[in-house]
């Protein structure tokens, strides 16, 4: 369960999860944003790259439980609405779906981002934390897709991460790390799609943080360029052929 893993982190590790989202969907054509945030009830909403693709911006929050409520309740809302398409991968030319779960660790009073830069070196606890993350991308694969046309968006040329690799401010990867200028530094896990359930995404990615943490391993090195490109050698997350 949720509070489980919430529980081990606070207890083992003495730190706080602080999480944020971005949930992208499609809307009908005569929407305008007004009209989408009205019917929604949410203020932070914002187009995206496909065309008539929004995507609603939720957090950051230390308070779990009632951010995943309230995120579930927007996808509900989108899943239920024939105006919107909460489909991961509704059109085969325009970009898929995804549900952006954003991560990062705090002290226990709240006051120090444990994610932060050690000097000019990345945090050991969030390097541990990558490393966990990657390793269990394939493992917790059918929680992040839960359906077939999820599946989809790990193709090449879908606009989503098709690689088992992290980088900087870099979209191709399946783990991004944010620059300053967003806010605080964090881990964006880009792999979940728009379907999946919520709850169980975000834990398996807690599990996952939690053994990296406490195996204390490294990832391998980031990825500075396309990682859609078979030069840097990283591990597909599906085949082709899959």
């Amino acid at each position: 369960m949720l509070s489980d893993i919430l529980s081990r982190f606070h207890n083992e590790l003495k730190a706080l999860v602080k999480i944020g989202a971005e949930l992208e969907f499609y809307t009908n054509p005569e929407l305008t944003l007004t009209q989408i945030k009205d019917i929604l009830g949410e203020e932070s909403i914002f187009a995206e790259s496909g065309e008539n693709q929004f995507e609603i911006k939720l957090g950051p929050s230390i308070e779990i439980d009632t951010f995943i409520k309230k995120l579930v309740l927007l996808q509900n809302k989108l899943l239920n609405n024939n105006l919107f398409n909460n489909s991961p991968k509704p059109f085969p030319d325009q970009p898929s779906s995804g549900l952006h779960i954003h991560i990062n660790l705090l002290s226990l009073d709240g006051k120090k981002n444990l994610y932060e830069k050690e000097g000019n070196d990345e945090s050991k606890l969030l390097l541990y934390s990558i490393s966990g993350l990657l390793k269990n991308i394939k493992k917790d694969l059918k929680i992040f897709a839960p359906s077939e046309e999820a599946m989809q968006r790990y193709l090449a040329g879908m606009n989503n991460p098709t690689k088992i690799c992290w980088g900087g401010n870099n979209r191709t990867t399946a783990l991004r790390i944010p620059p300053p200028e967003s806010g605080d530094r964090r881990i964006e896990h880009r792999v979940p799609s728009s379907d999946c359930q919520i709850e169980e995404a975000t834990r398996a990615i807690l599990e996952a943080i939690y053994h990296g943490i406490k195996e204390e391993n490294l990832p391998p090195e980031k990825i500075h360029g396309n990682a859609f490109l078979d030069i840097y050698k990283a591990e597909k997350i599906i085949s082709e052929d899959c």
